[in-house]
């Protein structure tokens, strides 16, 4: 039998960072985070890691055949290999990529397993242009049950562009993957805003951030704007008057903003 890591890919494992030969901005010693989880929701703080996900770290032991997780041998995903065409640097248009992209061929293990499973040994992403720095990550992987936060992959990936096109200003921050932008607000709320709580908007907001406090019993009290955005006197005047016996709730603690706003025709 293969080991685990060859067959059932990065599950709970570490993925080493990827490491993008770019010269950061020099700055001096980064700072820790400000410790925010005294702002969490009750239903937030009372969560725990789960056991069943703490427990992957152990199935790349030597020997170890686990019966738990749920994890399909990849031998019976029906997807065998997947190529793509992607554009090529300095050609973006759609037609430029029919004709000059590069095609990506991923099939579906990373390294060579044992014959007994049938697979032979080949590269998990080939490209058809010689191009280095390729990352080695198989179907056997992708198509597998993963963690929460995201593919390790491609998470390390989106750490590190983040590093080199944002470079955070913090020692202990990182990254995850959601959904989609509706999904990550709920979870936000979820995390931040108890029921019966005010949620503070500008008065032009994403309609379907409104739509998702509605269900949630989260009240929302829209701030005055003008062409650069919300009005910092307006929400001090919101805030400083605040009378909890006639709003029927504590002063709020959250602010969404929008970083550009379309619908009232000013960006």
């Amino acid at each position: 039998m293969a080991p685990f890591a060859e067959t059932h890919g990065p599950v709970g494992m570490d993925v080493q960072e990827l490491k993008i030969p770019v010269k950061l901005p020099q700055q001096a010693t980064r700072k820790v985070a400000r410790n925010w989880s005294g702002y969490l929701t009750e239903e937030s703080a009372a969560r725990r890691p789960s056991a069943l996900k703490a427990a992957f770290k152990h199935l790349t032991t030597p020997g170890l055949i686990s019966l738990g997780g749920g994890l399909p041998l990849p031998a019976y995903f029906p997807i065998q290999e997947v190529t793509v065409k992607v554009p090529t640097v300095g050609k973006w248009s759609e037609t430029e990529t029919a004709t000059h992209g590069t095609d990506i061929n991923i099939v579906k293990y990373a390294t060579a397993v044992a014959s007994t499973n049938g697979v032979h040994t080949q590269n998990a992403c080939i490209r058809t242009n010689d191009l280095s720095h390729v990352p080695v990550v198989g179907l056997s992987s992708t198509l597998q049950y993963g963690l929460g936060t995201g593919d390790p992959h491609l998470v390390s990936f989106l750490k590190a562009h983040t590093q080199m096109v944002h470079n955070p200003p913090y020692e202990d921050w990182s990254t995850t993957l959601t959904c989609g932008n509706t999904y990550s607000f709920y979870t936000c709320l979820r995390m931040l805003v108890e029921k019966g709580d005010y949620l503070i908007m500008e008065d032009y907001t994403y309609s379907s951030a409104i739509s998702t406090c509605g269900p949630m019993g989260i009240k929302i009290v829209g701030i005055d704007m003008d062409d650069q955005g919300m009005l910092a006197t307006d929400l001090d005047a919101v805030l400083s008057n605040w009378d909890v016996s006639v709003r029927g709730a504590r002063k709020p603690r959250v602010i969404y903003l929008v970083p550009y706003i379309l619908i009232s025709g000013f960006d």
